[in-house]
């Protein structure tokens, strides 16, 4: 492992469970190398202040500190924005008689020792099937300042304001080797019994305790296979761990592992969760030591992504969908080689919904 990677894992040790710095390991530490994966994986807020705690001669220099402390001072100003934000849109929801569930996002950083460190990012508000439709066309049609953007299987972007909402069918599709159908049956369970967090004063409802930690795995383990998830989101895992430790039904939360054909992903991930994020090895439900090379490739994979794809580059303007298609697949290729020793079928698995997806594309765009 690079230098500046093990630093990174220090710096996010001490972010997230307050882990002491070994002054040693900071000696001629490379600050131009480390903040450019810091902020491949935007972790910057969350660093900030493990950063400027380090000893003078092993700190940031002064331009980075200050640019440190200005995103700091953004984030936290956007936190309020967007808590604010979330409150006024359930509420509206929720006079209308709709029962809105809010994933990911401001609900995972209630979690974080300080959630104003915690980047931010849009709201993604499940609201199911059966209410979609009319919720977006509320939203659209009768609340001042909103915007529809684009679409998929799973939601619909409306903008309201400044604030991105993903209005949610679904709460994600599972694709193999997991079980799209027990996913979808413990969405339907779950999600009928939320717990609540508050935000701008307002109570706002997300998944149940029992159920997040899975929920959340998911959609990193998701992420991960299709275009790649960088540290913050296993950051989020660790984090709800470790508030929930002693909360949870282990033999209910070993269940639904086995029924949605996650835990052997689960495990490995604990890998990274305890051994590099800090995260106490008790903490960990099941946690099981894998192959030194499985940990290396998941590694790789995830240091060399960055968040959600920054370093991948998958973004790349042509009018013909074949080469697009087709240099996403060579992107892709490393990727698929790096899911393959982390477990054969997993790369197989990845390999065929992406081939898949790029085949549905381009049929839906010949048929225009």
């Amino acid at each position: 492992m690079k230098k500046e990677v093990h630093l990174l894992f220090a710096l996010l040790r001490n972010a997230l469970f307050r882990q002491p710095f070994v002054e040693d390991e900071w000696k001629n530490v490379d600050w131009n190398e480390l903040y450019q994966i810091i902020k491949s994986h935007t972790l910057q807020t969350l660093v900030a202040e493990s950063a400027i705690m380090l000893p003078p001669q092993s700190q940031p220099d002064a331009k980075v500190q200050s640019e440190l402390l200005q995103l700091l001072a953004l984030n936290m100003s956007e936190h309020s924005r967007l808590d604010a934000d979330i409150a006024k849109v359930f509420g509206l929801l929720t006079d209308k008689g709709f029962h809105p569930i809010l994933m990911k996002g401001q609900g995972n950083a209630s979690f974080y020792p300080n959630p104003l460190f915690r980047k931010c990012g849009d709201a993604d508000i499940f609201v199911g099937e059966k209410d979609y439709n009319a919720v977006c066309q509320y939203l659209v049609s009768e609340v001042e300042g909103t915007k529809a953007s684009k679409e998929n299987d799973k939601h619909q972007v409306v903008f309201f304001g400044k604030t991105e909402l993903e209005i949610h069918r679904f709460a994600e599709i599972a694709s193999l080797p997991q079980n799209n159908d027990a996913y979808q049956r413990m969405v339907e369970r779950y999600f009928s019994s939320p717990d609540f967090v508050v935000l701008a004063g307002s109570s706002i409802p997300i998944p149940p305790h029992q159920f997040l930690p899975v929920y959340v795995f998911h959609h990193l383990w998701h992420h991960m296979k299709h275009h790649g998830v960088g540290l913050r989101q296993f950051c989020d895992v660790a984090l709800i761990l470790h508030r929930l430790a002693g909360k949870l039904d282990l033999n209910q939360l070993k269940e639904d592992l086995l029924s949605l054909n996650i835990m052997s992903e689960w495990q490995l991930a604990g890998n990274l969760i305890v051994d590099y994020l800090g995260l106490p090895r008790e903490e960990f439900p099941f946690y099981k030591k894998a192959a030194r090379f499985r940990v290396n490739a998941m590694l790789k994979l995830v240091i060399e992504d960055g968040n959600f794809s920054t370093n991948r580059h998958y973004r790349y303007k042509t009018k013909y969908l074949i080469i697009k298609k087709a240099r996403s697949f060579f992107i892709h290729l490393p990727r698929l080689w790096c899911m393959s020793k982390m477990h054969p079928w997993w790369g197989a698995c990845t390999f065929g919904s992406i081939f898949s997806h790029a085949i549905k594309d381009l049929a839906a765009s010949h048929d225009k």
